[in-house]
C-alpha cells in the first residue's frame, strides 16, 4: 500500500496557514511560468526574425554591390566587397556564386574557384524563379541567399550564413532573468500569504485556544478578537454560544441538584417506608407463629381446617411481604456501587452462593453446574446480588413440567472483546419470545396467584447490569428452558 498520498494529505491539511502559503506559491509558479514562457517565446521569435531580416538585408546589399563585378568576373573586386562585411559579428561565411555554382568570392579565400555541391546549394541553383531564399533556419544558424541581378537577368547568387550563438546567449540571459523574477515573485507572494494567513489563522488560533481552555474546565474563557470581518463575526458568535452554554449548564446544574435532592428524598422515603413495612411483617410472622403454637395446644382448634388454612395464609403472606420489602430495598440500591468497583472473582462468588443455597437446592432436587467464569468488573456486594437473584429466579420459575425430571441449572461464561459474558441456563418450561423483554419490567410476573416471586428479581438484575453500561437479555436454551445472558464491560467507568 502506498502511503505517499496519505502523508501528502496530512502535510497539506496540517494547518490553514500552510494551505494558504502553498496555494499562493503554486499559483505564483503557474502564473510566472506561463508569463515567462510567453515572454521567452516572444523574445525568441523577435530575435529569430531580426536575424533573418539582418541576414537578408546584408545579402541584398552585397548582391547589389557585386553585380558589376560578377559580370566582369573580377575576383579581386568581389573579395573587396566581401571584405567589407567580413568583420560583421557572428558571420560564419559569405559567398558570391556564379549561376553555375562556382565560388567567385568567399570570406574564406581558399574556397574561391570551387564548385558547390551540397544539398542547400543545389536547391538554390535549381530554382526556376530567382528570388531571396532562406536556405537554413535553426537554433544554431541562419543561411540566406539573394540573387545577383543585372538588367533584369540573374547572373549569380550571394549566400550569407550567420551563427546564432549570440541570440542563444541573449535568450539564456532572458531565461535566467525570468527565473530570478519568478523566485522573487514567489518569495514576495509567500511573504504576503504569510502575513495574510498569519492574521487570519492567528485569530482562528485564539478560538482554538479558547476551545481547549473550555475543554480543560475554564468555563470563563472567551475569545478576544477585534474587527468586523468573518473571523470577528465567528468569534462573537462563538462567545455568544459559550455564554448560552454556560447559562444552560448553570440551569442544568440547578435542575440536577434539585433532582438529586428529590431523588435522595425519595430514596430516604423508600428506605424508611421499607423499614416500616418490614417491621409489621416481621411482627405478623412472630404473632402467626405464636398463634400456631397456641392452636396446636388446643385439640379442637387443631382439627379445624378453616383455622389451619387461615393461619397458613397469614404466615405465607407475611413471608411474601417480607421478601417483597427486601427486593424493593435491593432494587433501590442496585444502581449505586456498595464497594470498590474492581475485577472480582465470579467463580468464588458463585461457589459461596452454592454453599449458601445447598439446603434449598437439595429440597428442590435441583442440580447446579458451574463452568469457568471470567472476572467481573463490579463491586462484590452487587455481583453477589446479581447471581443471587438469577439463581433465585431459576429455582422459582424453572421447575420442569415433568415432575420426574430433575431441575438443572448451569452457570458459565467467557471473556469477549472488551467485555465479559455470563449465562445462567435452566431446563425449565422456557419463556415465549413475546414475553422475553417484559419479564425485566418491575413487578412483571408471568404466573398468576400467590405462588412465585415478587416480580422484581430480573428488574434488579437489569438495574445492576445497566448501571455498568452492560446488557442483559433472555434466550431460548438449546434443549429448551431459559438462558439469561448478561455482559459487563472490562473497564471501570472512571478509567
Amino acid at each position: 500500500m502506498n502511503f505517499a498520498p496519505v502523508k501528502l494529505r496530512r502535510f497539506w491539511f496540517a494547518s490553514i496557514r500552510r494551505q494558504v502559503m502553498l496555494s499562493f506559491a503554486a499559483v505564483s509558479v503557474l502564473v510566472m511560468l506561463s508569463f515567462g514562457y510567453g515572454i521567452l517565446e516572444q523574445e525568441r521569435n523577435f530575435l529569430r526574425k531580426q536575424s533573418i531580416d539582418y541576414a537578408q538585408g546584408l545579402a541584398h546589399t552585397v548582391a547589389v554591390s557585386s553585380a558589376s563585378w560578377v559580370v566582369a568576373n573580377d575576383v579581386v573586386g568581389l573579395q573587396e566587397v566581401l571584405a567589407s562585411v567580413g568583420r560583421t559579428r557572428s558571420l560564419r561565411y559569405a559567398l558570391v556564386l556564379s549561376s553555375e555554382g562556382r565560388v567567385l568570392a568567399s570570406s574564406q579565400p581558399k574556397n574561391v574557384g570551387l564548385f558547390v555541391s551540397d544539398a542547400l546549394s543545389r536547391k538554390l541553383l535549381d530554382a526556376t524563379a530567382p528570388k531571396p531564399m532562406v536556405l537554413l533556419d535553426n537554433a544554431a544558424m541562419i543561411d540566406v541567399a539573394e540573387p545577383v541581378m543585372l538588367g533584369g537577368r540573374m547572373v549569380g547568387w550571394v549566400r550569407i550564413g550567420f551563427g546564432r550563438d549570440e541570440m542563444q546567449a541573449n535568450l539564456r540571459k532572458v531565461e535566467r532573468t525570468g527565473y530570478l523574477m519568478m523566485i522573487v515573485s514567489i518569495v514576495a507572494t509567500m511573504l504576503v500569504a504569510l502575513a495574510l494567513s498569519g492574521r487570519v489563522t492567528g485569530r482562528l488560533q485564539q478560538l482554538v485556544d479558547v476551545a481547549n481552555q473550555i475543554h480543560a474546565g475554564r468555563r470563563d474563557a472567551r475569545a478576544q478578537v477585534s474587527g468586523s470581518d468573518e473571523v470577528s463575526v465567528l468569534a462573537d458568535n462563538f462567545n455568544t454560544m459559550l455564554n448560552e452554554l454556560e447559562k444552560s449548564e448553570r440551569g442544568l446544574a440547578a435542575r440536577g441538584n434539585a433532582l438529586s435532592r428529590a431523588n435522595a428524598d425519595l430514596m430516604r422515603f423508600a428506605e424508611i417506608s421499607a423499614h416500616h413495612l418490614m417491621e409489621p411483617s416481621r411482627r405478623l410472622s412472630v404473632y402467626g407463629q405464636n398463634l400456631r403454637e397456641r392452636i396446636d395446644a388446643i385439640s379442637d382448634l387443631r382439627q379445624d381446617s378453616e383455622v389451619r388454612n387461615s393461619l397458613e395464609y397469614i404466615e405465607r403472606d407475611a413471608a411474601r411481604l417480607r421478601n417483597l420489602v427486601r427486593d424493593i430495598q435491593l432494587y433501590l440500591a442496585a444502581s449505586e456501587p456498595r464497594g470498590v468497583v474492581c475485577e472480582e472473582d465470579a467463580n468464588a462468588v458463585v461457589a459461596a452462593l452454592e454453599r449458601r443455597l445447598a439446603q434449598r437446592l437439595q429440597e428442590q432436587g435441583a442440580v447446579l453446574e458451574r463452568g469457568p467464569l471470567p472476572p467481573a468488573m463490579l463491586d462484590k456486594p452487587r455481583l453477589n446480588d446479581l447471581f443471587a437473584v438469577l439463581l433465585d429466579n431459576a429455582l422459582i420459575h424453572a421447575c420442569p413440567l415433568d415432575p420426574a425430571q430433575t431441575l438443572h441449572i448451569r452457570i458459565d461464561g467467557e471473556r469477549g472483546e472488551g467485555l465479559s459474558r455470563y449465562r445462567v441456563a435452566d431446563n425449565g418450561p422456557g419463556i415465549p419470545a413475546e414475553y422475553r423483554e417484559r419479564v425485566f419490567e418491575i413487578f412483571e410476573r408471568l404466573t398468576t396467584g400467590g405462588e412465585g416471586g415478587s416480580g422484581i428479581g430480573l428488574s434488579i438484575a437489569r438495574r445492576i447490569v445497566e448501571s455498568r453500561h452492560g446488557r442483559i437479555w433472555v434466550e431460548q436454551g438449546e434443549r429448551g428452558g431459559v438462558v439469561v445472558v448478561f455482559e459487563l464491560p472490562d473497564r471501570d467507568d472512571a478509567e
